[in-house]
C-alpha cells in the first residue's frame, strides 16, 4: 500500500536506495511513521532524524540554542510534556501549543534555569505546593491527592522584537523522576514526554486512535480541558466502559510500568543508545533505572478496584492489587500485562 502511494503519486520506485522526500514525513503522526520504518532498511533512519528535527523545530520557537538546550536536556534527566509533546507526536498543523512544558526530576532545576535566564527569559511567580496538602495522605484516608508528585512551578515568559510573549513552564518532581508527574495527567492524550534523545508515549493504541480516557472526572478544570482536547479532533471519554472493546493497557487495574510493551517507545539516534532506555529517571537501585509505577486514576487509594469494561479480558476484580500513592509501596500480585 504504502509503495504503491509513492509509485502513482511520486512516479518513484522503492530501490535498495529508496529516500523518503521529508515533506511527505512532515504529514505523517509518530504512528504512522513508526508502521512505515519496517518496510525499507533506510526507513528507520530518516523517521528517527525527521522526529529529531521536529522536536528541535518546537524548541526552537521559544529558544535560540535548542540543540544546546538539548544537552541540558540530556545531562540533567529533563524531559517535554504536555501539548507541545502531544503536537510534536502528531505532527498536526491544525493546532499548537501556547507553551512549553518542561519537567525536571526533584533538585535539577538550577541549570535549567540558568539556561532560560541567560536566553531573556524572566522568571514569573514560583508556585508551591500548599503545607496542607503535604499532610493530606495522613489525614483521614482521603481519596485524592492532587499533583502528588509536583514540588513547585516555575514560569519563565520572554517577549519577542514582534510583540509575542513566549511562555515556558519547569515543573519540578517531587521525586527523583521526571516522569512520575505526567502519570498523573488528566487524560491518556498528554501521559508523553520527549527526552533529548527519545520520545514516549505512555498509551499509543489510544492516542493514535484520537482517544482518551480521563484520569479523573472531578477535576475542577474538568470541563476545559474536555473543550480543549474535543477541539483538537479526541473523543474524550469518562471510563474504559465506553470503548466498547476490551481496555487493554488503560485498564484502571492494569499495573503499567514505564517503558513496557504497552508503550511506544523510539530512539532518536541512528545507532543504538547506550543511555537510559527511559530518560527523566535516576539511578537509584542496584537494578539501575527505578520503577515507575502507575494506573489510570491512581490518584485514589485502591483495593480490588473493578474494571467498569464489560468486554475486558482481565481479571475483573483482583483482590490482591493495592496502589497506594507516593511516597507508600505499589504492591501488585502481577505486574505483567
Amino acid at each position: 500500500m504504502f509503495m504503491a502511494i509513492f509509485h502513482n503519486t511520486l512516479g518513484l520506485y522503492l530501490t535498495p536506495d529508496a529516500i523518503i522526500p521529508f515533506w511527505i514525513l512532515g504529514h505523517c503522526s509518530l504512528f504512522t511513521l513508526v508502521k512505515i520504518a519496517p518496510l525499507h532498511p533506510n526507513f528507520s533512519t530518516y523517521v528517527k532524524v525527521h522526529m529529531r528535527r521536529r522536536f528541535e523545530a518546537t524548541l526552537g520557537k521559544y529558544l535560540s540554542d535548542p540543540a544546546g538546550f538539548g544537552d541540558v536536556m540530556r545531562t540533567h534527566g529533563a524531559v517535554v510534556s504536555g501539548s507541545s509533546a502531544l503536537n510534536i507526536m502528531l505532527g498536526t498543523s491544525s493546532w499548537s501549543s501556547k507553551d512549553l512544558d518542561i519537567y525536571v526530576r526533584k533538585g535539577e532545576t538550577v541549570s535549567i534555569t540558568t539556561f532560560l535566564l541567560r536566553d531573556g527569559y524572566t522568571c514569573h511567580c514560583p508556585r508551591f505546593r500548599e503545607p496542607l496538602q503535604l499532610l493530606e495522605p495522613l489525614v483521614g484516608y482521603l481519596s485524592m491527592l492532587e499533583d502528588q508528585h509536583v514540588r513547585r512551578i516555575l514560569q519563565f515568559r520572554k517577549q519577542t522584537s514582534n510583540g509575542t510573549v513566549l511562555t515556558i513552564d519547569i515543573i519540578e518532581s517531587n521525586t527523583f523522576s521526571a516522569i512520575s508527574p505526567i502519570t498523573e495527567f488528566h487524560c491518556t492524550a498528554v501521559m508523553n514526554y520527549i527526552s533529548g534523545d527519545a520520545i514516549l508515549c505512555m498509551y499509543p493504541i489510544l492516542t493514535g486512535q484520537g482517544v482518551a480516557i480521563m484520569q479523573d472526572r472531578h477535576a475542577k478544570d474538568r470541563d476545559t480541558w474536555i473543550e480543549k482536547y474535543t477541539s483538537r479532533g479526541f473523543r474524550v471519554m469518562e471510563s474504559v466502559a465506553e470503548l466498547r472493546r476490551p481496555c487493554g493497557s488503560a485498564c484502571p487495574t492494569a499495573v503499567r510500568t514505564l517503558g513496557d510493551p504497552e508503550s511506544l517507545y523510539l530512539n532518536f539516534d541512528q545507532a543504538e543508545s547506550t543511555t537510559s532506555p527511559f530518560p527523566g529517571t535516576q539511578d537509584a537501585s542496584d537494578f539501575g533505572w527505578p520503577i515507575v509505577h502507575w494506573t489510570l486514576g491512581q490518584s485514589r487509594f485502591v483495593y480490588g478496584r473493578l474494571c467498569p469494561n464489560p468486554l475486558c479480558l482481565r481479571d475483573t476484580h483482583d483482590p490482591l492489587t493495592i496502589i497506594w500513592p507516593e511516597p507508600f509501596a505499589c504492591i501488585t500480585r502481577d505486574s505483567s500485562l
